[in-house]
């Protein structure tokens, strides 16, 4: 029953897209093929991925020497987190298409996103070579040729092989000095091979091409913090704290301040408190309106730090989750629970 509705729908697809055409036009497996391909991408930009998969499918059956399709069936597969089968579309559009550097990229982060960084390694070398022979024969450098390096980067990062990481990195930013990811990454490898201040220079690189990121604004303060550079009153300290609490604002986000705030020292946390507060608040439209909120909360708020039963006790047992959470990844200080109990409570607080 299930093969006889897949032809069906196989049947009722090529009708629909014959009847598009023109009563004194002859159709190409090609043009409805591309028909077919150019209406999947209209469905996954709209969300209906199920629908997408089915019309990339129809177009590899349709034109099934065309790597492209395959390609195209493979990203959305793996949006779909179906990692075998985009492998296998991948692996199709090579044999079809050759060493692309598109399809090979996208490969090696299947294998990079399910932890095969053996593979990863592997295919992110050879989409690196293909492209360095393409600029060697005097092309322009592919748009994601920077990407590329970036991700290797990443790999060999994951790896712990640093010296390697560092070289695609500095590849990476040479090639785009502009990608704010790549001087975010370059600072994570250079504070692993215990280069604290080249990494806190990188991280600001980081920071001034993008001050949206609650990741890199996390990346300055705890490298700040770790170099004993970090002050309550120094001017650039309140600034990055008052851009972590807009961006949480614009998000929704309040959890990430939990985790943010054990960047900073138990002496300020009252400063977290506050920027909790600020984030929750509602009407903050601008930079100087967040940082004008953070002085404002810090004047008025007192936190009392209370017993993490008390905490528990008001927010359930959510308070121990997240604490649980941030102790697996070794985050968790001193006195921590009590200060998040208190962020707790003066969050909700603020709901009422």
């Amino acid at each position: 029953m299930e093969k006889k509705s897949k032809y069906f729908y196989f049947a009722v697809t090529l009708t629909a897209l014959f009847s598009l055409c023109p009563p004194s036009c002859s159709w190409h497996p090609s043009q409805l093929a591309d028909e077919a391909s150019n209406l999947g991408i209209l469905k996954r930009q709209e969300g209906h991925l199920a629908e997408s998969k089915r019309l990339h499918t129809l177009s590899t059956r349709l034109m099934p020497s065309n790597g492209v399709y395959y390609f195209r069936l493979g990203n959305i597969l793996n949006e779909m987190g179906d990692g075998d089968g985009a492998i296998h579309a991948f692996a199709s559009a090579l044999r079809r298409h050759g060493h692309n550097c598109d399809v090979l990229n996208n490969l090696a982060n299947v294998y990079s996103s399910r932890g095969d960084m053996i593979s990863a390694m592997r295919v992110s070398k050879a989409a690196i070579q293909t492209e360095e022979l393409n600029i060697e024969r005097g092309n322009h450098p592919c748009a994601i040729y920077a990407g590329m390096r970036l991700n290797l980067g990443g790999v060999f990062l994951q790896m712990h092989r640093y010296v390697e990481a560092r070289h695609e990195l500095e590849a990476a930013v040479r090639a785009e000095p502009n990608m704010y990811e790549a001087w975010n990454n370059y600072g994570n490898i250079l504070k692993e091979m215990g280069e604290h201040e080249e990494a806190l220079t990188s991280y600001e690189k980081a920071y001034a091409l993008n001050n949206r990121s609650l990741k890199i604004v996390s990346n300055i303060v705890t490298q700040r913090r770790s170099m004993g550079v970090y002050s309550e009153s120094d001017d650039r300290d309140v600034e990055t704290l008052a851009t972590a609490v807009k961006i949480g604002q614009d998000v929704g986000a309040v959890t990430p301040f939990w985790a943010l705030a054990l960047a900073f020292p138990l002496s300020i946390q009252r400063r977290i408190a506050a920027g909790v507060l600020a984030a929750s608040s509602v009407g903050v439209s601008t930079f100087d309106h967040a940082k004008w909120k953070v002085e404002k909360r810090i004047r008025e708020v007192k936190v009392g730090f209370l017993t993490s039963d008390v905490g528990n006790h008001i927010v359930g047992r959510g308070l121990n989750s997240l604490l649980g959470r941030l102790r697996e990844y070794n985050m968790v200080e001193q006195n921590v629970s009590s200060y998040f109990s208190s962020c707790c409570i003066l969050h909700l607080a603020s709901q009422l």
